[in-house]
This record gives structure tokens, C-alpha cells and sequence, in this order.
């Protein structure tokens, strides 16, 4: 592993990503695996190695720190590798090139670590530095889980926690009223539990978010083309990201392919100061870019330290001469291209060029930020070191009161009186727990004038400048600090910006500016009475103070540094102190490494530093994870009297119980890895017994540490309960394996579980590690992904005694959501039970994971109120034939691990042992005394029942597993050897990772008949079974199997569950959980602005439209011919509607029609009688004739308005209608003209005689109707008739109508008919007092009255009718037009002919009236 070393007394180590990529080589197995490639020399952390050594040098050369004593230092290229953060801390701790942790190979002493870079690395190693109480200081860490002070007792840091980073950017989202944002974060401690926080103090505030979307790490492209294609199409323009700089690069590569510009990014501290885009390759993406970074500060004479670097000088040579290729373009010639370009330079490097001519990430110091953490943190570890050195006896706070050299200082009294007795070569240097006291007591004054201290967590105060990305005019990007949060400020200090100074990358920016003026200090109306006594000056007031001007805040800088405890040794090696664990260890040829949890909780001792720090107390015995642990005994017991299975190899094991903390599970491994009671990695002290696998472990936390840490030397390590998909990733982990499915799939099936009982509006709880925090993660994502909603998202605090259990079950009390999922060990749920119990929350349905959903915790009935109706996912059981009867063979006396069976015996028959004290936590005045004799047979509980084995289950084939994959690796034959040397290790001799060949390829046959195989990321074939619990009728809980879930099954059978078998929580009904109750058919949802999709309202479908199912998006129109029923569920066929026969309406009118045209026949018959009589002479008997057989032809037109409107009637019938009228009025109208010709020309000398032939009234005739002819013609032959439907006038029927083809055309026949009426009128009236007695003009002239009459008003009773009735409107028109012509015109003559006949004689007849014409 790539480092420099610089001797010294006293050693500070550095861990640096001086590389900040990497590439994952292909690991076969067939060959040792390669080594891991470094790429992309960063210029700007050579920078903080550069800061590290002027800093230790500055220290040396100074008089008042540490005089007489020289610093040195240890500084590793992690490459952004956690393994090789891992390997280097390794190395640190041994002061030599190989990693031997737990004992230190050099005199000097090691004090501190700073680093790592990043933070889930930095959890990993506080872990391990946290075995021995070595300081860590971490200058860019920034996770809030490192601030929990019981699990990490020794580590510090120079940078604030991002609880105030997530503050902060919430303040700055909402400073410029952005209350619509994307959250984008990578997949790991930093960018999960920061985006998580970010996005509770963004809905806290009332913002809501867009989309959440997670960098895939361990994707080649970082899910770049699904991210992009989500921002692109979501609305939002502010997108949070939560990223380091170079996995942010595929992002910003994929939105420059795509030419997204106009999203608004809005930067973490982890990329937003990065020199990495200054280049302006992304200008158009990252320019106008606003957010947080780490406080900057100055370091003087830095800038010419830096300048003085030479390639050929110094102890980072290597690492100056790839400055110096890539700074000035050239190649050394005695080495090989260490940059490795494309193209060979076409210069020679000569290590004359000169820096100070340069201007690079490299030498900028004008605004240092990690690199002034780092430069600090070196000062802090001095400083500590100083405090330490000047010790006065008597008053330290240390127990035996004295203080002792700093470099001959044996850490506690009694240990030195011991140490002194025995002649020990074996000195304890605790200087790392004593360095602790002092670390947490510096305070150093920064350059700034402020001051640096820590709390009691190892964090400094928050405070961050607020910097934006500007576009320099030469194309390359500069970060302008624009602002500042400081927590540490006054209330209305805490934010300070200056928005005068921001760049927005936008054609608004004024308008950005001006609405962020507007939301923080807007004008406003003010009386003004100072400037003039006598007047009110009414004046807009535009306020300039705090709000929008820069704040001048006192901010304090970060420190921290990372101190390791160093064990130092007189003679050749000193041997680290650790804890005790307890644990078990069966002798064989091939051993196994087993890690359980045997008790679940445990309690931290407070951790002073004035004494030796305490050690872990383990509490609450587990019946069921001892259950495993017999398991793994009985399944390598079975394999060694199975012929079948390595014959004459025997198997053995070495077990710990690690308590559930993280620390025991590294201290377990690491004794696993020595073959010892002794932890010395790197080691092997059993020289002729392999270790085969490590069993373990349970939590996926624990098992990403374990994994790293077997990862260094490619031991297979196959987990039975670990399921976070962060272990499916094969290259960082490529020794792991599990024989239970990855969260991937169960986050899937458990989103299909909340859907299938209709539930939309779900809650999220979860623990704040790597299992919970990935796990809902997933869930979240697979329950939007299908339309669901999550109502909230709580985390259980692990590092709170109380879980955070008030405010969770608070939550959970005052929300509307009755399905709640969580994502939890059973161990971390009971503090919620607890207080949900004494809140009385019963109403809600608990979703749960595997790691709780078969606990037999629950199971006395205290929370059965709460838990009963629970469902969830569980690992798919198995039996184990002959375990029954092992495990109940258990004797305390003779059984493995007598001391555990001891703890099982008395908790399970309520006793304890006489020669003993009582090992459980039962009162010893109420227990009885436990004499062996019990039998474990006769009781049931969770560690006798093997009814449904899960957990215990995959325990048995994980061993079996790992015996296969040994039996495949001793048949091995040369000639078949997957090796590429094809040889074939031995059984006794070989290499970790040539058993990792087989352990891909092995296959084990299951009980259920499948077999378990393991796919390429080294996971099995995902099955689930779903459990319900269900109240007993004692009180108790049991789990029932009410299902399954298998990704393996064909389509159809992938989910399966019986709905009749589960029990819910008040009766049979399923509950609801929805944040808005479903809209019923005829109904659609309407989406509330502000709130979830699934917070609607229900609105009924418009006129014409339904919705079939409940819940509908959109209401769907009917097809032209049907019409919603009243529910607007489903569609109708419409009424057709026509004027019918059938229609009473239409059968009177059509009686009507008929009776009248009988009319005019019995009129005609009387007059074809009397023809001969003067009155029918006197009227014109011809032309009567006609009149008459034209009036009964009117009567009868109106039927073609009734009845089915077929495209001959509709044709045919308003033509046919118009001619017969025409012909009526033009008889009327020759009738009128006749009568008065008739007269006139009865004077002397008049020349109208010759117009009184008859011939002249048939002329009259032929033109009035030829016109009307001619017009219909033209229409039917332009415009006809046809019938349609007509589906706008009444929405619910159809009409079948006649579609007169042109309107103009029949008001055009339509008013030439009354032109011809108005005629006829006109002439008549002035014809009305000619001398006759029977003058008929008087008649015609009320006819044509009445005719005009019915017709003029039957224009605007036809526009307002509609249907049918406009057709009975224009029938009953013609019906009565007609009937006023036939009254008017013939009533009275044939009441004559009839009933006067005395006036029906030529004397009458030519009596004469006074009247003139």
C-alpha cells in the first residue's frame, strides 16, 4: 500500500484519498486475486498531505510544543478504497509495512490517526480504533452517526456533523422560497443519513419534495441515465445533492448528454468547493450552483512550502512527480509515466520547472478548507500532547493522582505495580486514553480570532460559508463565498447572505433576485411625520439592513484529530490491550469461525478516561440465537460422521458471542482470523489448521465491517441473517456471501404485501443503521414506484436509551396512516412497543421485516393489543432432521459452552446454580436451586421449538454450504483444476480464495426440495413465507404462515397469500390505511395541491363522462350512442327520440291530419253538388276545385312529419310541404286578383276585361308555384335533406331529426310562401269593400290573416323548441294554417249552400252595397 514515513518519538498516522478513483479488476478465484487500481491523482488532497507535514514540521521546529520531543508521521493513499482505509489503519497500528494489528513493531509511539476522508470508512475504523481507545480525527467526516459518544468513545473531528449541514441547507432552500426540490444522495452512511435529514427539515418546514433518487455506487455510471431522465421530466428546478465530486461526475456527464441546463443545484459540502468542475466543462450545469462548505481559513507561509516542493527531494517524491507530470505536461524519464496519458508528453520533466510560475488546485491558498482541518487537527494532537507533557502531579484528575513521562508513562498504578513485580518486558503505554482526556479539554485559537473546543460528542460548532459557483470569463468556474450559517449566532444571525453577489445561471436572475428581496425584506407603506411636522408622507419603504446585507457572524473553525492507541514495547513487539469475549472453540483439521449474537442488548459504561475504560456489559440472554449456535454445533458434528462429507477430515469451529456491538464482532473475527484467544490479524497461529469460512454475522452493519475486514485476505464469510443490498455488491465485498435473500427483494415483496390490502397511505419506520436506513430506503422507492404514498419516516435512534421512542410513537398517534412498516432488529422495537403500550396506540397494523416478523420476544402477551393482527415477510423455514433431539440432550455439566447452558437453564426452569452466582438478572430470595436434572424436553419455548425454523435454518446451511465447497476443493483433480496453474490445493494447505472458487458454483439441497445456490453477487434464490400474528386464547402471540413470496415462481405464483386465514386487530375486516377514502364509481380523483397523490378529493365525473372503478385517475366518456346512468358507473344506450305514431303527441297529430283531409273532400263533393248555383259560380268553381284539393293535400304533408325520419321523408317532405302551400296561396292570390279584375272591368270603357279570362288566373298560378318550384329544386339538388342523429340538443337522448341540409334554402321557401300570403293579404284588404254581397275578398283577406298569423309565430316557436316537438311544432303550423284558410274561405259559402239557400239565388247575388272599391 502506497505511504511515506517520517521517523519520529511520536507517530501521528494519516489515512488520504490522494487518488480518488478506482478500478475493480474481475476476480475469478482461478488465480490470486489482483490488487485494486488507483486512478485520478487529486491535486487538491496532495494538498492536505502537504499541510499535514508543514504542520508536524512547524511543530518540531518550535520551541514551546513539545520541546525535546520530535513528531513523526504515517500517512496511506486509501484511494477512496475502504479496504485500504482499512489496511492502512492496520499498518499504522503495527508502525510496520505489514498489517499486524494488536501488537506495534516499533519503538516510537503511535498517538493519533487523522482521517479517513469519508465517512462510512471513518465508521468502520472507529470501531476498530474504538477496541483500544485510540483518538480518531477526522477532518472531513461528516455523518451524525459519529456523534453518538457511547459507540464511538475515541473519535473527533475538525468538521461539523450534517445535523447542522441539514439545517442549514434547509434554511438556504427556503431563504429563496424553493419549496418544490429533488433530493439526490449516494448510497452510502454520508449521502443516506444526510439526505434523510435534509428531508425532514425540508417537510418540517412546510417544502415538499419532488423525487428522492440514490448514486448506485456500485454502478459503473452511478444510475446516471435513471437519474437524469427523472430529474429531467420532474417539475422541479432545485435538486439537493448529497454527493462526493467524483461520483457526481457520471451524473453531470449524463445531464451535458442530454443538455439539461436549467436545474438548480444545490450543493453539500462534500462537492460544492471541489476544484474538480473548475475546468468549465459542465459550466452550463454547475454555474449559479449555491451551497454549504466547510469554513475556509489561512496558513502562513504555506504558499512558498508548497512553491519549495521538488520531485527529486523529500519523502513524496512518488506522489510530487505525478504533481508534477500532470501540472507541466512532461515525463520523468528514469520511471515509467506515472500519470499514464494517452498520449505520450512531448517534453522530459527535468524538476527544474519552478511552481511559483503555476496556478493550480495545488497551490491556491487563498480559501483552505479541508486542508486547514487537516493543518488544525495536526495542532490539536500537539496541543493535547503539550497538556500532557506538563502534567503536575496532585493536580490531575487521574485516579492514582499522578502524572509520568510522556515517553516512559504506564497507564494505570495498579497495572505498573503488577508490571514491576513480574520483571514484565511487556510495557502498556495507555498515552492513547490519557490523550483522550486531554483532546476533549484543548481549545485552540484559530487565525480567524475565534476559538475551537469540542463537546461532548468530539464535534466543534457548526459553521459553514455559503458559496456559489460564478463563470469567469475565460470559461472556467470560480466559488465566491456569498454567505454564512453559524448555529452558533443569534437567532436572526444564524443565516447570512448576500444576494447581490450570487450568480444565478439564468435569464431571470433578475428576477430571482428581486423575489428573494421580496420574500425577505419587502417594501412596505409608511407614514412618514419627521420630515415635514404639518403633513403625513404617505411612502413606499424599502428596508437595506441585516435581511439583505452580508452578516458578520463569529464563526468557530473545526477541528479534530484522530488519535490510535499505541502499545509500546521495550524489547521487540507490544501488545495491545483489548477486551475480553467470551466464546467457544472445538479442535478439528478445518475450522470454521462462527459469530452470534447471544445477547441482544447491551448497556455502555460511562467512559471517564480518568481510568482504565470499562468494558461492554451484555444483557438479555437470546433463546433463539442459541438456538443457532447449536445449530452450527449439530450441522458439524452431522458433517463429521458423515462418510459422504470430507472422510477423514475433521471440522471444527471457533464461536463468540458478540452481544450486538460492533466492536465484540471486529474482536471476534480478528481472534477467528489468529486461531487464537489473542487477536492478531494478519497472523495465522495455527500453522497446519486452515480456516475455512467465517458463519456470521447477523447484523448487516456488523457484517459490512466483517466483510472488509475478510475482504483484506479473501476469506469466504457467509452470513445467515445479514440482508442489506449493499452487500450484493461483489466488488467491494467479493469473499461474501449469505444464505438469506438481499432487502432488494424484500423491500419489493413487502411494497406488494402494504398494496394488496389497498393500503396508499403507509408509514415508515426504521433503524438509523445500514440495514434500516438501505431497507426503507428501497421500500420507499418500491411504494411510490406503485402509487402508494408514505405518510411520514421516522428513524429509531439506536444510540438514544429510549430509542427516540416518544416522538416516533407521537408521530405515529397523530397520523392518519393505520399501516405502518418497520425495519428493525427485535431488540430496537421494544422501547417503541413500550410507549405505544403506555399511550394506548392499538388502531394500527404493523408491516414487518424479517428481522422482527418471527421474534419470539413478543410472544408473553404484554403487547398483544398492539401486535396482534401483525403481518410481515419471513425467512422461509426449514427442518433439520435429529435437531429436536440434540438440543435436548443439552446437559450444563457436559454440554459445549457450559456457560451459556448455564444461562438457558436458568432462565428456562426459573432456577439458578448453588456454586455459582445467579446468572441472569432473576432475583435470587424467590428462585429456586437448579440441580441438573431438569429436562429441556418437557418445557416449550423459543429455543426447544423447532416447529418453524428459520434463522436457525440458514445457520445449518450455511455450515453445509461451506463442507460442500470443501468437498468440491479436496476432489479437485489436476487435469480439472479451475486454477491457472492447475494444481490443486490440499485440504490441510490452501489459500482463502481458492476456496471462494467453489463457494460460487456450490449447491445444497434444501428440505423443502430446492436448492441453494448463490448468484454472482453471492445471494440465494429469494423466498419469503408472510406471517399474521394471531392471539391465542391464553393471551400469547403465535405466528401463523399465511403465505408465500417467491421471486423463483412462475408468473402467476410469485405472491401468494390466503386472505381467510389472517386475523386482524378488532375482527375479520381488513383495515384501512388511506389518507383520502376511495371515490366510489361516478366519481374521479382529484389530486389537493401541496399534499400527496394519494390526499385527494372525489369529484363527479362531468355530463357524458363515468368511471366504472373506484379510485379512478380520469372519468371516461361514453360513446356517442350511450349516456351515464344516475350513478355515472356505467354507460346506457340513449333514448332515441322521434316524433312517432306511437308517441301520443304523435298519433293525435296524425289523427288530426287525417280527420281534416276529409275536410276539404266533403266541402269539394258540395261543391261539384251546387256547382251549378250562382254563389259557386260567382267564387270561381275551377279554381275553387283546386283550392280544395290542395288544402286536403295540406292536411295530409303533415304526416311525412311523423314517423321515422328516413332519407326519402326527409328528403321529399319540407319540399313537398312548401310546393302544396305555394299552390294554395298562388289559387288564393289568382282568386283575389280575379275578384277584382272581375269588378273593374264591369265600368264602362275599361281594358281590363280581357283580363278576366280564366286563362289569366292559371297564369298566375303557373308563376307563383313555378318560382317556388324552381327554389326547391335548386335545394334538394345542393343542400338535400338527410336524416342524422342529433346527440347535442338534449345530452341523454338521441334525436332522430331531419337535417334540413341548408337553412337558407328553407327560410328562403319559407318566406317566399309568405311573400306570396303577404300578397294575397295586401290585395284582399284592399278588395274588401267591393259592391257584392257575397264579396269573397273579405274573406280571403282574414284567411290570409289568420295564415300569416300561425306562420310568423311559428318561427320563434320553432328556434326555442327542441326534438320532437319542433317537428310537432311546424304539423301543428300546418295543420292550422290550413284549417284557417278552409274556415275562412269555405265555412260561410257552404253554410249558404247548406242552410241558406234562399240566398243562393242570382237576385242575392247581385244585390249592391254602398261602398265604393
Amino acid at each position: 500500500m502506497d505511504g511515506i514515513f517520517q521517523p519520529g518519538e511520536i507517530i501521528v498516522g494519516a489515512l488520504l484519498p490522494l487518488h480518488i478513483d478506482r478500478v475493480y479488476y474481475p476476480v475469478s478465484f482461478r488465480e490470486r486475486p489482483p490488487r485494486i487500481n488507483c486512478t485520478i491523482f487529486h491535486s487538491e488532497n496532495f494538498q492536505q498531505l502537504q499541510a499535514l507535514i508543514f504542520a508536524v514540521d512547524e511543530i518540531n521546529s518550535n520551541p514551546y510544543i513539545l520541546q525535546n520531543i520530535t513528531l513523526g508521521f504515517q500517512v496511506f493513499d486509501s484511494c477512496n478504497v475502504l479496504q485500504k482505509d482499512l489496511q492502512g489503519t492496520l499498518q499504522a497500528l503495527t508502525g510496520y509495512s505489514w498489517p499486524i494489528p494488536n501488537y506495534r513493531c516499533l519503538d516510537s509511539t503511535l498517538t493519533a490517526v487523522i482521517g479517513p476522508y469519508v465517512s462510512t470508512p471513518s465508521v468502520m475504523l472507529a470501531h476498530l480504533l474504538g477496541l483500544l481507545r485510540y483518538p480518531q480525527v477526522s477532518h472531513s467526516s461528516t455523518t451524525s452517526l459519529l456523534s453518538n459518544r457511547k459507540i464511538f468513545p475515541s473519535f473527533f473531528r475538525t468538521v461539523p456533523s450534517d445535523a447542522f449541514q441539514s439545517k442549514g441547507i434547509a434554511k438556504l432552500v427556503l431563504f429563496f422560497g424553493w419549496t418544490w426540490v429533488g433530493l439526490l444522495a449516494l448510497d452510502n452512511d454520508y449521502g443516506q443519513v444526510g439526505i434523510q435529514l435534509v428531508k425532514q427539515q425540508i417537510t418540517k418546514a412546510g417544502a415538499c419534495v419532488a423525487f428522492s433518487e440514490t448514486i448506485v455506487m456500485s454502478q459503473p455510471d452511478r444510475n446516471a441515465k435513471h437519474i437524469v431522465k427523472v430529474i429531467k421530466e420532474s417539475t422541479a428546478t432545485t435538486i439537493i445533492v448529497f454527493s462526493l465530486p467524483i461520483d457526481l461526475v457520471p451524473i453531470l456527464e449524463e445531464m451535458l448528454r442530454q443538455n439539461l441546463y436549467n436545474k438548480m443545484l444545490v450543493g453539500c459540502h462534500g462537492w460544492t468547493a471541489s476544484s474538480l468542475f473548475s475546468d468549465g466543462r459542465y459550466s452550463k450545469i454547475v454555474s449559479g450552483t449555491i451551497g454549504l462548505a466547510f469554513s475556509s481559513g489561512t496558513i502562513q507561509g504555506f504558499r512558498e512550502f508548497l512553491n519549495k516542493a521538488n520531485p527529486f527531494k523529500g519523502i513524496a517524491k512518488h506522489w510530487l512527480k505525478i504533481l508534477w507530470e500532470e501540472t507541466f505536461s512532461c515525463q520523468f524519464l528514469d520511471t515509467t509515466n506515472v500519470t499514464d496519458p494517452q498520449e505520450v508528453p512531448t517534453k522530459e520533466c527535468t524538476g527544474e520547472e519552478s511552481l511559483e510560475n503555476i496556478s493550480n488546485n495545488y497551490n491556491d491558498v487563498l480559501s483552505l478548507r479541508r486542508t486547514y482541518n487537516i493543518y488544525t487537527a495536526t495542532y490539536i494532537v500537539a496541543k493535547a500532547l503539550e497538556d500532557l507533557k506538563s502534567c503536575n502531579n496532585g493536580d490531575d484528575i487521574f485516579l492514582d493522582k499522578k502524572c509520568l513521562n510522556i515517553l516512559q508513562f504506564k497507564p494505570w498504578q495498579e497495572e505498573l505495580v503488577k508490571w514491576l513485580s513480574a520483571q514484565s518486558l511487556l510495557w502498556y503505554l495507555m498515552l492513547d486514553t490519557l490523550l483522550l482526556k486531554y483532546i476533549k479539554k484543548v481549545r485552540i485559537i484559530l487565525n480567524s480570532g475565534r476559538e475551537l473546543f469540542f463537546d461532548e460528542n468530539g464535534d466543534i460548532p457548526a459553521i459553514y460559508d455559503i458559496v456559489n459557483r460564478k463563470l469567469s470569463p475565460d470559461g472556467t468556474i470560480k466559488q465566491v463565498k456569498v454567505g454564512s450559517y453559524d448555529s452558533t449566532a443569534f437567532f436572526d444571525q444564524v443565516l447570512t447572505i448576500n444576494t447581490s453577489a450570487i450568480f444565478w445561471d439564468t435569464e431571470d436572475q433578475q428576477f430571482l433576485l428581486c423575489l428573494t428581496w421580496l420574500l425577505r425584506a419587502p417594501p412596505f407603506t409608511e407614514y412618514n411625520i419627521q420630515l415635514k411636522p404639518e403633513l403625513i408622507i404617505v411612502q413606499c419603504f424599502m428596508p437595506t439592513g441585516n435581511s439583505m446585507d452580508p452578516l458578520h457572524t463569529v464563526v468557530l473553525r473545526l477541528i479534530l484529530l484522530e488519535l490510535i492507541l499505541a502499545l509500546y514495547i521495550d524489547e521487540q513487539v507490544c501488545h495491545l490491550q483489548v477486551s475480553e469475549i467470551k466464546g467457544i472453540i472445538q479442535p478439528g483439521d478445518v475450522m470454521l469461525g462462527g459469530l452470534f449474537t447471544l445477547h441482544i442488548d447491551k448497556v455502555y459504561q460511562q467512559v471517564s478516561f480518568t481510568e482504565k475504560p470499562p468494558g461492554i456489559n451484555c444483557t438479555t440472554f437470546h433463546f433463539e440465537t442459541f438456538q443457532q449456535l447449536q445449530a452450527m454445533i449439530f450441522a458439524v458434528n452431522e458433517i463429521n460422521r458423515n462418510p459422504d462429507i470430507l472422510p477423514n477430515t475433521t471440522l471444527g469451529f471457533q464461536m463468540y458471542d458478540s452481544c450486538e456491538v460492533l466492536q465484540k464482532e471486529l474482536e471476534g473475527t480478528l481472534q477467528i482470523l489468529s486461531g487464537i484467544n489473542w487477536p492478531i490479524p494478519n497472523y495465522r497461529c495455527l500453522e497446519v489448521t486452515p480456516l475455512a469460512a467465517v458463519i456470521g454475522a447477523s447484523s448487516s452493519t456488523h457484517s459490512i465491517l466483517v466483510a472488509h475486514v475478510l475482504g483484506l485476505y479473501r476469506y469466504p464469510q457467509v452470513s445467515y441473517f445479514s440482508t442489506s443490498p449493499l452487500l450484493s455488491n461483489h466488488r467491494i465485498f467479493p469473499s461474501f456471501f449469505r444464505t438469506v435473500p438481499s432487502d432488494a427483494f424484500q423491500s419489493q415483496g413487502l411494497a406488494k404485501l402494504v398494496l394488496h390490502f389497498g393500503w396508499t397511505w403507509v408509514g415508515l419506520l426504521a433503524t438509523d443503521n445500514d440495514y434500516g436506513q438501505q431497507g426503507i430506503q428501497l421500500i420507499n422507492q418500491e411504494i411510490i414506484k406503485a402509487g402508494a404514498c408514505v405518510a411520514f419516516t421516522e428513524s429509531i435512534h439506536t444510540s438514544q436509551p429510549d430509542q427516540n421512542a416518544h416522538h416516533i410513537v407521537r408521530v405515529m398517534k397523530e397520523s392518519t396512516a393505520t399501516a405502518i412498516v418497520v425495519f428493525s432488529p427485535t431488540i430496537n422495537l421494544v422501547p417503541i412497543l413500550e410507549e405505544m403500550f403506555i399511550q394506548n396506540v392499538t388502531k394500527k397494523v404493523l408491516i414487518a421485516s424479517e428481522a422482527w416478523s418471527t421474534s419470539t420476544l413478543f410472544s408473553d402477551g404484554k403487547f398483544s393489543e398492539i401486535l396482534s393482527g401483525t403481518i410481515g415477510l419471513a425467512l422461509h423455514s426449514g427442518r433439520i432432521p435429529g435437531f429436536g433431539e440434540f438440543i435436548d440432550k443439552l446437559h450444563p455439566s457436559v454440554s459445549l459452552g457450559q456457560y451459556w447452558v448455564r444461562l438457558l437453564w436458568e432462565k428456562s426452569f426459573n432456577c439458578k446454580f448453588q456454586d455459582e452466582k445467579n446468572l441472569t438478572d432473576v432475583s435470587a430470595d424467590s428462585i429456586k436451586l437448579c440441580t441438573g436434572e431438569e429436562i429441556l424436553g418437557n418445557i416449550q419455548n423459543s429455543f426447544t421449538d423447532i416447529s418453524s425454523l428459520r434463522v436457525t435454518y440458514n445457520v445449518y446451511t450455511a455450515v453445509h454450504a461451506v463442507a460442500r465447497a470443501l468437498e468440491d476443493l479436496k476432489n479437485c483433480k489436476a487435469e480439472q483444476s479451475p486454477f491457472s496453474n492447475q494444481i490443486c490445493p490440499s485440504i490441510s494447505n490452501f489459500t482463502p480464495w481458492q476456496l471462494l472458487q467453489y463457494m460460487g458454483k456450490v449447491k445444497v439441497p434444501l428440505s423443502s426440495g430446492s436448492e441453494l445456490t448463490f448468484d454472482e453477487n453471492g445471494d440465494p434464490p429469494a423466498v419469503y413465507d408472510i406471517v399474521n400474528w394471531k392471539l391465542k386464547p391464553d393471551g400469547t402471540i403465535k405466528q401463523v404462515n399465511i403465505g408465500s413470496y417467491d421471486v423463483t415462481a412462475s408468473f402467476g405464483q410469485v405472491f401468494s397469500i390466503n386472505i381467510s386465514a389472517i386475523s386482524w386487530t378488532g375482527g375479520q375486516q381488513v383495515p384501512l390505511s388511506v389518507c383520502s377514502q376511495s371515490c366510489s364509481s361516478g366519481f374521479r380523483k382529484a389530486n389537493v395541491k401541496g399534499k400527496p397523490t394519494c390526499c385527494f378529493q372525489c369529484i363527479p365525473c362531468p355530463q357524458g363522462e363515468i368511471s366504472n372503478h373506484t379510485d379512478s385517475v380520469d372519468c371516461a366518456k361514453c360513446s356517442w350512442d350511450e349516456w351515464p346512468n344516475l350513478q355515472k358507473s356505467k354507460c346506457l344506450q340513449k333514448n332515441i327520440e322521434y316524433l312517432s305514431y306511437e308517441d301520443p303527441l304523435g298519433a293525435a297529430l296524425a289523427a288530426t291530419g287525417v280527420a281534416s283531409f276529409w275536410v276539404p273532400v266533403l266541402i269539394l263533393k258540395i261543391y261539384i253538388q251546387y256547382k251549378t248555383t250562382p254563389i259557386v259560380k260567382a267564387n270561381n268553381y275551377s279554381l275553387c276545385c283546386l283550392l280544395l284539393l290542395c288544402l286536403s293535400l295540406c292536411f295530409l304533408c303533415s304526416l311525412a312529419f311523423i314517423g321515422y325520419p328516413h332519407p326519402g321523408k326527409c328528403l321529399l317532405r319540407q319540399a313537398a310541404f312548401g310546393l302544396i302551400f305555394t299552390l294554395c296561396v298562388t289559387c288564393i292570390l289568382a282568386k283575389t286578383i280575379m275578384v277584382v279584375f272581375a269588378f273593374m272591368a264591369t265600368k264602362p270603357g275599361s281594358k281590363l276585361r280581357k283580363w278576366t279570362s280564366p286563362l289569366v288566373s292559371y297564369i298566375i298560378i303557373a308563376i307563383g308555384f313555378g318560382l317556388q318550384f324552381i327554389l326547391c329544386m335548386s335545394w334538394l339538388l345542393k343542400a338535400p335533406p338527410f336524416p342524422e342523429y342529433n346527440i347535442q340538443t338534449k345530452p341523454g337522448i338521441i334525436i332522430i331529426e331531419c337535417n334540413n341540409g341548408s337553412a337558407t334554402a328553407f327560410w328562403c321557401m319559407l318566406g317566399y310562401l309568405g311573400l306570396l300570403a303577404t300578397v294575397s293579404f295586401i290585395v284582399a284588404f284592399i278588395a274588401r269593400r267591393l259592391p257584392d254581397t257575397f264579396n269573397e275578398a273579405k274573406f280571403i283577406t282574414f284567411s290570409m290573416l289568420a295564415f300569416l298569423i300561425v306562420w310568423v309565430s311559428f318561427i320563434p316557436a320553432s328556434l326555442s323548441s327542441q326534438g320532437k316537438y319542433t317537428e310537432a311544432m311546424e304539423i301543428f303550423a300546418i295543420l292550422s294554417s290550413t284549417w284557417a284558410l278552409v274556415v275562412c274561405l269555405f265555412l260561410p259559402k257552404c253554410f249558404i249552400i247548406l242552410f241558406r239557400p234562399n240566398m243562393n239565388s242570382r237576385k242575392e247575388l247581385m244585390k249592391k252595397t254602398s261602398a265604393p272599391l
